[in-house]
């Protein structure tokens, strides 16, 4: 387990021209060095300078959904993907919000509440996400409650098998369902973004595929294929997750890079 201090990215120096020596005193470490020396020309311009990267913080400890935003986010420029355990932040939040857009607000400003007096210093995105699936003979349910629908403590195989017994005499054609996904992020100025990722499909009569996790393995998109047996590339590209996680990248990127010029 790494600290917030040594784990940061942020990096600042102060540089000293003194004839052909220039000093630099890094913080971005738990023990600094705090004099380092180069040559450099006697000509050479030297000024005070400050980077900071900025850092998303995934308001969740579900390893699932920790890999699928790690993908997703890859890709922007200048940014770092950090876990609740990487800046050794814990919190339970409980899910009492009546939609889903409510419980994505209410982990993501717990978490940011939760970031320790030093991360004033950085530029800290926090993001909060729930999902549901929405299976129209049920009404739309489970919905909101898809994580704890089928009772306390019951493992996503339980509640899978709920889901098919419910639907044991449901007809294919009426079988169709949606997976949504809202985020929330949440700036390092608080300003507060929200973002929906809907896919559609229907519920098959048995799990298939081995990837994913929750209700992938029941979830047959249009094109036949369960979301349980698309890579993870290919999941990014279809998924609730995913079209919801290319909108809230366009946000961090739009921020992130005017944040750098």
């Amino acid at each position: 387990m790494v600290s917030w201090r040594s784990w940061s990215p942020f990096t600042s120096f102060e540089g000293r021209l003194g004839g052909s020596v220039l000093t630099f005193h890094f913080t971005n470490c738990s023990n600094p060095v705090t004099h380092v020396q180069f040559n450099v020309p006697s000509h050479t311009l030297v000024t005070k300078e400050t980077t900071l990267m900025p850092i998303i913080l995934l308001a969740t400890t579900n390893p699932g959904k920790l890999r699928e935003f790690e993908h997703l986010f890859a890709g922007i420029p200048g940014t770092r993907v950090a876990s609740p355990n990487d800046l050794e932040i814990w919190r339970e939040v409980a899910e009492t919000g009546s939609t889903l857009a409510e419980n994505a607000l209410l982990k993501a400003r717990a978490f940011r509440e939760a970031l320790p007096p030093e991360a004033g210093e950085e530029q800290v995105w926090v993001l909060g996400d729930d999902s549901g699936l929405e299976v129209d003979a049920l009404d739309g349910a489970p919905g909101v409650y898809s994580n704890r629908w089928a009772g306390p403590n019951t493992t996503a195989g339980d509640r899978n098998t709920y889901l098919l017994e419910r639907l044991k005499k449901t007809p294919p054609e009426a079988r169709t369902a949606r997976f949504r996904c809202v985020i929330a992020l949440i700036s390092p100025q608080g300003e507060e973004h929200l973002v929906e990722g809907i896919v559609e499909g229907r519920i098959a009569h048995e799990p298939k595929g081995t990837g994913g996790f929750g209700y992938d393995p029941l979830f047959e998109l249009p094109n036949g294929r369960r979301m349980s047996q698309l890579t993870p590339d290919e999941k990014n590209k279809l998924s609730h997750r995913g079209i919801a996680g290319a909108k809230a990248a366009v946000i961090l990127s739009a921020h992130t890079v005017e944040g750098q010029t």
